[in-house]
């Protein structure tokens, strides 16, 4: 923690002056309104970009926020409705009328990522989930929404252990991220999930693609980030109650959110429990050993005021997975939620301390964070691995905007991690410890009228050493992107970008070598840098009646690090590199024949090819995902019905490579209902979510369990209900 202390020291330093200055706020009010019936919209949230500084309307549509004064970004949202995005100098009090068009498709989000943009300024898309899908979504962990995302997957061992595939790239080649701080956890094999749950999840946000500038080494296939962050009420108290069941693996989950304000100051907290038993395929065989359980507390104290936004926010996430292996003895299992061996005990504790400093025509923003990570792995013989690993993340970041035409991001970040072992016997890497430290540069330019460009560069410099033996590896970079939208009417977006990435080979990738589950990994000291460029290109077209959206894709890998399996006693894997490509991309098409019908399907398709011909490990098979959604408002104490059929056909995949089963083509269908309830000023949301209506007896080319003759679930049914208060 010492090592903290300079910067918590410059964090105070920035945040302390500008309590005084409140003589430079101004007052943004308002009225939202319905454009379509011009009627006030109550609840409607309003949200001041760079911090969670916000109002909610009230009956009367009216809204009031004191800002300060400068060039100002203000989001004005609701659900329902496509949000509305106002840029312009504050220099006096203002009024803003604003009028939300009724959302009839998912075409203008508003991105947290970007830097609050809209999704049309960005020549990159990026996805978003927001807090009611995530809800509703019928798997039992918060990878199984982000995998409804075109060009995502899930390589998966059962329910509780899956890592994300984004366009055919997984592990180490993305990066997982909570509020934009990098999840850091021993991320080595497929038997290793992403330390994060559903509980406080405000929004997810996928990115696609290249992201190292804003996140540095291993974002080189994308980034997915984990948004907790919400718009902060004076003198209120709100909250929620969420409770779910599973019917295939007789889950359960149970959580809550809680919020607390007054005057300027706030206090958040979320949390739940998660019990999920073993799961059963669709010919009824019950796959021993899947279950898992996870607890997760998190809580938020912050201070929000017209110039200063400051906050402290501390997560505690403790799952237990079980890890199915061959030789496991079913004959000791006592029940259905116990794990009595081969399962793995993990926790993640994670602190981030941010202050928002904002100026005439700039912010400044200042982001600490400290994660503790312990993995212990239980087998028959007891707890033959016990690793810590301690990370410090530092990232400083000046961001100046000129007439709402220009903007820049410029900052510096930087990393310590120490990895150790405790004393089990088990050792499968070496202590070691990881540094290093970067600058950065992104810039988004509004030219004339039709055209926004957004491009920057980062140089990296990074040191891993094997504490045991002394070798050390030092690595320094330097990588780019420039892209381009182009917006020639209204309804009319192209989006062009070029990217490049570099990733350092990991600890694991370096240095491993021991048995872990099922499986012995060796590392290999000789594998060089990864480093790629990928080419994007995308069309949308929408209009009132419907939309496309095309994007593509050709990612050129140098030195791609990856698993072959050996031949040894026991399955063992060696890392080994070449140079590959990966092309593909994704379409989406959705029209609304009637004013309460919308029907679409989207579909998705990657092929990776290594140098000498041969494939790519876990790259997914093509899926075409279809949606008919039938949805009526306002009826009675009923804000909104819905029921949504969603077909999945997932085509035959025969190009892969040794080891890795070739995918069967196979067919599903799922169901969704559900509504929301308005009792007084509380908001009622529930419904069911049937997954494999048909019981498919099928198994996904990216379920590991499928190497072990077992299916992936069959049907499966998630009812879901929250309370809002």
């Amino acid at each position: 923690m010492k090592r903290m202390l300079p910067f918590v020291l410059l964090f105070f330093i920035i945040a302390y002056p500008v309590y005084s200055q409140q003589d430079r706020a101004v007052t943004i009010s308002g009225v939202v309104k319905d454009k379509e019936t011009n009627k006030p919209l109550q609840s409607a949230e309003i949200i001041l970009s760079g911090t969670n500084r916000g109002d909610i309307t009230n009956k009367s549509g009216l809204f009031s926020l004191q800002i300060n004064k400068g060039e100002v970004v203000i989001v004005v949202s609701h659900i329902g409705y496509e949000p509305a995005l106002f840029r312009f100098k504050a220099e006096k009090d203002t009024v803003l009328n604003v009028e939300l068009k009724p959302e009839v498709f998912k075409v203008q989000e508003v991105i947290v990522s970007a830097g609050m943009s809209s999704q049309h300024e960005n020549a990159i898309k990026i996805d978003a989930i927001n807090a009611k899908e995530v809800l509703s979504s019928a798997q039992n962990n918060i990878m199984g929404a982000v995998k409804e995302t075109p060009g995502v997957d899930l390589i998966s061992r059962g329910n509780g252990i899956t890592q994300p595939v984004i366009r055919g790239l997984t592990s180490n080649n993305i990066v997982v991220l909570i509020n934009g701080v990098r999840l850091e956890n021993f991320q080595f094999s497929v038997n290793h999930p992403f330390m994060v749950d559903e509980w406080g999840i405000n929004k997810i946000e996928v990115i696609k693609g290249p992201s190292s500038l804003l996140y540095g080494s291993d974002a080189m296939g994308g980034a997915i980030n984990f948004i907790t962050d919400r718009q902060v009420e004076k003198d209120t108290v709100t909250g929620s109650v969420i409770m779910k069941g599973f019917s295939n693996g007789l889950g359960y989950a149970t959580g809550y959110n809680f919020m607390f304000s007054r005057g300027k100051f706030y206090l958040k907290s979320s949390g739940g429990i998660k019990r999920v038993a073993d799961y059963y395929d669709a010919t009824g065989r019950r796959v021993y050993n899947t279950c898992f359980e996870s607890d997760e507390i998190s809580a938020t104290a912050g201070y929000v005021g017209a110039i200063n936004n400051f906050s402290i926010f501390f997560r505690q996430l403790r799952p237990k997975l079980g890890l199915y292996v061959p030789d496991f003895d079913t004959t000791n299992v006592s029940g259905l939620f116990n794990h009595n061996a081969w399962y793995q005990d993990l926790t993640d504790r994670l602190f981030i301390a941010t202050d928002k400093v904002k100026l005439e025509n700039a912010e400044i923003n200042v982001k600490l964070s400290y994660q503790q990570n312990n993995r212990k792995l239980h087998s028959g013989d007891g707890v033959p691995i016990d690793m810590n690993m301690n990370t410090v993340f530092s990232d400083v970041n000046y961001v100046y905007r000129l007439n709402n035409n220009f903007e820049v991001i410029s900052g510096i970040q930087g990393l310590h991690k120490v990895d150790f072992n405790n004393d089990a016997p088990g050792k499968i890497i070496p202590d070691a410890t990881v540094k290093s430290g970067s600058a950065y540069s992104i810039a988004r330019l509004h030219l004339k009228k039709h055209f926004v460009f957004q491009g920057g560069g980062r140089f990296d410099m990074r040191s891993l050493r094997n504490d045991e033996t002394g070798v050390q590896k030092d690595y320094n970079w330097v990588s780019w992107s420039a892209g381009l939208t182009y917006k020639p009417i209204e309804k009319l977006l192209v989006r062009a970008n070029v990217a490049s990435g570099f990733r350092t080979p990991d600890i694991p990738e370096l240095y491993q070598n021991g048995l872990h589950g099922d499986r012995y990994e060796i590392g290999d000291l000789t594998l060089k840098p990864q480093r790629n460029i990928e080419y994007d290109l995308g069309v949308h077209i929408h209009g009132d009646k419907a939309y496309i959206d095309v994007s593509t894709f050709f990612n050129d890998i140098s030195d791609y690090i990856y698993l072959y399996p050996g031949n040894c006693d026991k399955p063992c894997y060696f890392y080994a590199q070449t140079d590959a490509y990966l092309y593909g991309g994704e379409l989406s098409a959705y029209f609304r024949p009637f004013s309460n019908l919308n029907a679409g399907a989207t579909f998705s398709y990657v092929k990776g090819e290594k140098q000498n011909g041969n494939y790519l490990p876990f790259i997914p098979q093509p899926k075409l995902k279809g949606v008919i959604k039938y949805r009526i408002n306002k009826v009675g104490r009923f804000e909104y019905l819905f029921a949504e059929l969603n077909p999945v056909y997932a085509f035959a995949k025969n190009d892969v490579p040794q080891g890795e089963l070739s995918g069967k083509p196979y067919f599903l269908l799922n169901l969704k209902v559900g509504t929301d309830i308005l009792i007084g000023q509380n908001r009622i949301s529930t419904g069911i979510n049937l997954q494999n209506l048909t019981n498919t007896v099928y198994y996904d080319r990216l379920s590991t369990l499928a190497n072990f003759g077992f299916y992936n679930p069959g049907i499966n049914a998630n009812v879901y209900f929250k309370l809002n208060f």
